[in-house]
């Protein structure tokens, strides 16, 4: 059978929509872009504006997120990649790894890691995820869900609520429970 290709220049009343941008080989990122009456295709280094488009974000036992998204690829599948996350505390840059599995399928590089908010002090967490391929690293931050998970059990006395940043990422709030909250109240009013 023969392929038949046929090339023509675009015209401005052309409803053309570019791809999104995608990450291919050498940890480089393809951006599609319409110029003028073309297409232009310009290659840059994928960057943390190699955007990660979440699926998911829910509690996959209690005290533990559970965030899946893909990042959108050109790399064959079963491409090799190393992946990594951790949660970063906003008010100390304290540090806790999380659990992450990375694989590339056709047209996306498949995320799914699980932050474990058991032993986090109060404040604010921000989770990121991290990927390595062809030896460039891209460290990405999950956007939050259209509907943010409910406020969940973050060990003992402690209680999560994943909340959307101004800039549409995910984060988490690390507070006491109110049951510890009220029983710190009762013991002071004790010993009032």
């Amino acid at each position: 059978m023969q392929e038949l290709t046929v090339v023509r220049r675009l015209g401005p009343d052309d409803d053309l929509q570019p791809p999104e941008r995608r990450l291919v080989r050498g940890g480089r990122a393809v951006v599609p872009a319409r110029r003028g009456p073309g297409l232009e295709l310009r290659v840059t280094a994928a960057h943390p504006g190699t955007a990660m488009t979440l699926e998911s974000a829910d509690w996959a036992a209690d005290g533990v997120l559970r965030v899946t998204g893909h990042v959108p690829s050109a790399l064959p599948s079963g491409h090799p990649v190393e992946a990594s996350a951790e949660l970063l505390r906003r008010q100390d840059g304290t540090v806790v790894p999380a659990k992450v599995w990375a694989s590339c399928v056709p047209e996306a590089l498949n995320l799914t890691a699980e932050f474990d908010l058991r032993g986090c002090d109060p404040g604010r967490w921000t989770p990121w995820v991290s990927f390595t391929v062809d030896g460039v690293t891209v460290r990405v931050r999950p956007p939050a869900p259209p509907a943010l998970p409910r406020p969940g059990p973050a060990g003992r006395l402690r209680q999560a609520a994943p909340y959307r940043t101004e800039r549409g990422g995910l984060s988490v709030k690390i507070t006491p429970a109110r049951a510890a909250l009220a029983a710190r109240r009762f013991a002071r009013r004790l010993r009032g």
